[in-house]
C-alpha cells in the first residue's frame, strides 16, 4: 500500500507490532483529505499500546477523554460533552446501544467491543450534511476491515497471557483476520473475516463515604467498603464482502456480531453511625453506636451487539447513485440478585471512632464484624432484559462538476434517510422479605470468619458472603416458599428501569463542494430532521383507601423537527500547511430514562425519581477553526479551536420538602429528583497535536524515535435555575486533557510509552455548593516493548496503568474529602503475533 504525503511515496508494509508511523501515515493523508474536522486511530495504531476496547485506544486521540469502569475504559466523552451526546455508527451504519441497566440512555458502551476487531475508528468532530445530526460532541465510526485494505492474500492474528496485579488472575486473548480480494469475470470481490475471544478477570474495590455536616463543618457519618470481583468472556466476528465491477457498480454486505458475557459479585459492607456523636477534633468523631449493613449484590449479564448491513452505488457518468439498509440490534439480559443484611442501632465498646484528616478515613471495625450475623433485611431476585433495534434506509444522489460556476470543479449531493429506532427496557423486580432468617439462612459458612484485603491493603473487611452459596440458598428458601413475596417494593424498584420508546425519524439533505480555487474548497448545504417519538412506562403510587400498590402506564408522544445549516472551508495556504473554518448547527436528543414519564418510589429513603416528559433536546451553533502543517517525513503539527452555544441544557433537579405524606406514608424530609432544562451553556476549547518522527531531523540510530502528544485545554459555563447567580460548569467536561507517547521503531525492535492525563470535572450538582461532587484529576502511565522474530513472528509484553493509579470522586468542599474512589490493579500481558 502506497500513501502520497507532500512528494513523498509512505510504503505501508502489513506491520502489526511494527510500523507505528506507517499507521500515522495512514491517518495522516485521510485527515489531510477531509473537508470536515476528524482525527483517526488504525487498528496499528491500536495494536501497539495496550488497550483493552475501542475507547482506550480512542482516548490517545486529541479532545477525547474515557470514563473507567472496572479498569477498562467504558464511555468516551468528545471536547467535554456528555457521552450520551455522542453518535455511533459502525461502517457508517447507526449502531445500537447495550448499556448497563438501560440507564445511560443513548451512550454507547465501548468496553463491549474488542479493539482487535477494528480496522480503523474515526472521531468526526464536524459533522457534514449528509451525516445524522445528533452529535454535540462528534460521532464515533468504527470500521471492520475490508478486503481491499490489503494487496492480496493477507493472515494475522496472535494470542495474549497476562494478569491482574490486583487479584493475580489470569486474562488471556486471541484474534485472527483473514482479508483478499478474488478477481472475477466483472470486477473484484474483496472478502474479510475477522474472530476474536477473550477472557478477563477484573477487581474493583471501592471506598464510599457519605458525608453529614456542611460545608463549614464536614463530618463523615458512614463509610462503605466494596470489593467487586467478575469474569469477562468476549468474543465476537466481523465479515465483509465487497464486489466492484468494472463499469462503476459496487454492491457490499457487512455482518457484525459481537458478545459480551460477565459474572459478577459485590461483597458490600456499610458502617453507619448511630447514637450520640461525640466531635473528638474538626476531623475525628467517635459515636455511641453502630448499624452494619452487609450486602452481596451478584449479577449474571450477557450482552450480544449484531450490525447488519446490505448497501450498493453505481457510478453512471458525473452521477453516482447509492443506497443502503441496516439493522442493529442490542440485547442485554441479567439475573440479578441483592441479598442485605442489617444490625439494628448497637452499643460499639469504648466507642466507634472515625478519622478523617486525610483522604483515606481511618477506621477499624474488622474483629466486630467477624462475629456478626445480621437479620435480613430484604432480598431480591430480578429479570432485566433491555433491546434496542434500529432499522435504517437511506438514498443518496451526487452529481459531479467539472464546469461548474465559470470553469470551477466540485459536486452537489442530495439524500433521504428514514430509521426506525425501538428501546424495551423491561425490569421484572422479585423483592422479597424474610421474616425470621439471619445471614447464615443464605450463607452457613459465615460462621467461620473470611476477612478480604481491600483497596490495595489499606482496609480489611472483617467478614464477606459465599455469592454461590446466597445465590443456591435464595433459590432454595424460595422454591420452598418461605419467602414473603412484597408486590408493593417490587413495583416501585422497578418502575425507572421499565419503558419502552419508539422513535422515528426522517430527514432529507441537500450539500454542495466548490473548489473555488485550487487552494478554497467551500462545502455548505442543510440537513432537516423530524422526530416522532412515542413513550411509555409505569408510574407508581399507592390506593389511599386500600393501601395496594397501583402502577399507571404513562404516555407521551414527542414530535420535533430541527434545521441544520452547515458550512465549511478548507484553504491550502502551502503545498504542506492548511486552514479549516466551519459553522454548523447540531442537536442531542434527550437521554431516554430521563424524558419517559416513569418513576421509581424508594419509600425507604423518601425519595421519588421521576421522568420528564417535557425535556426539550439539546441544540448548539458550533464554531471551529484549525491549521495543520504536515511533514514529508509523515508528521505533523496542528492547532484546532472550538465553540459550541448550547440551549437546552439538561440537568438534575433535586427538591427537599418536610413533613411531607406520600403514597400514605408520613416522611419528615422527602426527596423528589427530575431533569430539567436549563437555559443556555457554552462549551469552548483549544487543541494542540504533534506526531512528530526523529526522521525528520536526524538519521542512524535516533531516526527510529518519534513522539506523538496532544493537549486540549476547555472551559464551560451552564446556568441552571435551582442554583440562581452561579455559574457552573458542563458535566463530565474537564479543563484540559493531555496525551503524550515516545516511540521507537528500528531494527525489529518496537518500544513506547504512553501517559493519558484529564483534569477534574464535575460529576453532579447538589442542592447547594456543598453538596456538588467532582471527578478527581486521573492519569495513566502505559508502555509496551516488541520484537520481530521473523519476517512472520513478532512478541511483545505490556502493562497498563504502571503506577496503579485509582479513581476518585470528592466532594466540592475539598479535593481531599472523598466520596467515592476505585481501585483496579494494573494489568500485565504477554503474546505472540503473527501474519502471513
Amino acid at each position: 500500500m502506497q500513501i502520497l504525503l507532500g512528494e513523498e511515496v509512505v510504503k505501508l508494509g502489513a506491520l502489526v507490532v511494527e510500523g507505528y508511523r506507517e499507521g500515522w501515515a495512514k491517518a495522516l493523508q485521510q485527515k489531510r483529505n477531509a473537508i470536515n474536522f476528524k482525527d483517526m486511530i488504525s487498528s496499528d495504531a491500536a495494536g501497539k499500546l495496550p488497550d483493552n476496547n475501542v475507547g482506550e485506544a480512542l482516548s490517545r486521540l486529541p479532545g477525547v477523554s474515557l470514563s473507567i469502569d472496572n479498569g477498562e475504559g467504558h464511555y468516551v466523552s468528545i471536547r467535554g460533552t456528555d457521552p450520551n451526546l455522542n453518535t455511533v455508527t459502525m461502517n457508517g451504519a447507526p449502531m445500537a446501544a447495550s448499556p448497563d441497566l438501560g440507564r445511560d440512555g443513548r451512550s454507547a458502551p465501548m468496553d463491549l467491543l474488542d479493539a482487535s476487531l477494528i480496522s480503523q475508528v474515526e472521531v468526526i468532530k464536524t459533522l457534514t450534511p449528509d451525516m445524522d445530526g445528533t452529535s454535540l460532541g462528534g460521532t464515533i465510526n468504527i470500521l471492520t476491515p475490508s478486503g481491499f485494505d490489503h494487496q492480496g492474500r493477507f493472515i494475522a492474528g496472535g494470542i495474549q497471557y497476562g494478569q491482574n496485579l490486583g487479584d493475580n488472575k489470569p486474562i488471556s486473548s486471541a484474534d485472527i483476520a483473514y482479508t483478499n480480494v478474488y478477481p472475477l469475470s466483472e470486477g473484484k470481490l474483496g472478502v474479510a473475516l475477522t474472530s476474536n475471544y477473550s477472557k478477563r478477570n477484573t477487581r474493583r474495590d471501592r471506598l464510599y463515604n457519605i458525608w453529614g455536616g456542611n460545608e463549614s463543618n464536614p463530618v463523615l457519618t458512614e463509610p462503605r467498603l466494596d470489593h467487586y470481583v467478575s469474569v469477562r468472556e468476549k468474543y465476537g466476528t466481523a465479515v465483509n464482502l465487497d464486489f466492484r465491477s468494472d463499469n462503476g457498480t459496487r454492491v457490499y454486505a457487512q455482518a457484525f456480531y459481537n458478545h459480551f458475557d460477565e459474572q459478577f459479585d459485590n461483597n458490600e459492607q456499610l458502617y453507619g453511625t448511630r447514637g450520640t456523636i461525640t466531635q473528638l477534633s474538626s476531623t475525628k468523631i467517635s459515636a455511641e453506636k453502630i448499624r452494619v449493613d452487609m450486602r452481596m449484590i451478584s449479577s449474571h449479564r450477557k450482552s450480544d451487539v449484531t450490525n447488519l448491513v446490505f448497501g450498493g452505488s453505481k457510478v453512471k457518468g458525473d452521477y453516482t447513485i447509492d443506497g443502503e439498509v441496516s439493522y442493529s440490534m442490542a440485547d442485554d439480559r441479567q439475573d440479578y440478585h441483592n441479598f442485605s443484611f442489617r444490625t439494628g442501632d448497637v452499643v460499639y465498646p469504648g466507642g466507634y471512632t472515625l478519622d478523617y484528616g486525610s483522604s483515606l478515613p481511618v477506621f477499624d471495625v474488622t474483629n466486630y464484624v467477624a462475629g456478626l450475623n445480621p437479620p435480613v433485611r430484604q432480598v431480591r431476585g430480578d429479570k432485566i432484559k433491555n433491546t434496542d433495534d434500529i432499522l435504517t434506509a437511506s438514498g443518496n444522489v451526487q452529481r459531479n462538476f467539472n464546469n461548474w460556476f465559470g470553469g470551477k470543479t466540485g459536486f452537489l449531493k442530495i439524500g433521504v434517510k428514514y430509521s426506525n429506532r425501538d428501546r424495551d427496557n423491561n425490569r421484572n423486580v422479585g423483592l422479597y422479605n424474610a421474616a425470621g432468617m439471619f445471614l447464615s439462612d443464605f450463607d452457613p459458612s459465615i460462621g467461620t470468619p473470611n476477612p478480604a484485603s481491600l483497596y490495595d491493603g489499606h482496609y480489611v473487611e472483617g467478614n464477606t458472603i459465599d455469592p454461590a452459596a446466597s445465590r443456591a440458598s435464595f433459590n432454595s428458601l424460595l422454591s420452598q416458599g418461605k419467602l414473603q413475596y412484597n408486590k408493593s417494593g417490587s413495583l416501585s424498584n422497578g418502575g425507572e428501569d421499565t419503558f419502552k420508546v419508539v422513535e422515528k425519524i426522517w430527514a432529507a439533505y441537500l450539500m454542495a463542494s466548490v473548489d473555488i480555487t485550487p487552494q478554497l474548497t467551500v462545502l455548505g448545504g442543510f440537513r432537516y430532521e423530524h422526530t416522532k417519538a412515542p413513550l411509555q412506562g409505569p408510574l407508581f403510587s399507592t390506593d389511599p383507601n386500600t393501601g395496594d400498590p397501583v402502577v399507571t402506564n404513562q404516555k407521551v408522544t414527542f414530535d420535533y423537527g430541527e434545521f441544520l445549516p452547515n458550512l465549511q472551508v478548507r484553504y491550502q495556504i502551502s503545498k504542506a500547511t492548511q486552514f479549516r473554518a466551519a459553522i454548523t448547527k447540531t442537536f442531542g436528543r434527550p437521554a431516554y430514562n430521563d424524558q419517559v414519564p416513569s418513576g421509581e418510589f424508594d419509600k425507604d429513603g423518601g425519595e421519588l425519581t421521576i421522568g420528564n416528559p417535557q425535556l426539550k433536546p439539546f441544540e448548539s451553533l458550533n464554531y471551529d477553526a484549525s491549521i495543520e502543517h504536515y511533514f514529508e517525513s509523515g508528521g505533523a503539527v496542528s492547532l484546532a479551536a472550538f465553540y459550541k452555544k448550547i440551549d437546552n441544557p439538561i440537568y438534575t433537579y433535586s427538591n427537599v420538602d418536610t413533613n411531607v405524606t406520600y403514597a400514605g406514608i408520613f416522611f419528615p424530609v422527602f426527596t423528589t429528583s427530575t431533569k430539567e432544562n436549563g437555559d443556555s451553556a457554552s462549551l469552548s476549547g483549544v487543541e494542540l497535536s504533534g506526531k512528530i518522527p526523529f526522521s525528520a531531523f536526524m538519521s542512524g540510530f535516533a531516526d527510529g524515535f518519534g513522539v506523538d502528544v496532544n493537549a486540549t485545554f476547555m472551559d464551560s459555563s451552564v446556568t441552571v435555575f435551582s442554583r440562581p447567580g452561579e455559574d457552573l460548569r458542563l458535566f463530565e467536561s474537564p479543563k484540559r486533557v493531555f496525551n503524550a507517547g515516545l516511540f521507537y521503531d528500528k531494527y525489529g525492535f518496537s518500544a513506547r510509552i504512553a501517559y493519558n492525563y484529564k483534569s477534574d470535572s464535575l460529576n453532579s450538582i447538589g442542592a447547594d455548593p456543598y453538596r456538588d461532587r467532582y471527578n478527581s484529576p486521573h492519569f495513566t502511565w502505559d508502555a509496551q516493548v516488541g520484537y520481530r522474530i521473523s519476517e512472520n513472528f513478532s512478541a511483545f509484553i505490556n502493562w497498563q496503568n504502571i503506577t496503579d493509579e485509582k479513581v476518585d470522586i470528592y466532594t466540592a468542599s475539598s479535593p481531599d474529602r472523598i466520596f467515592q474512589s476505585y481501585w483496579f490493579g494494573s494489568n500485565i500481558r504477554a503474546g505472540i503475533r503473527f501474519r502471513f
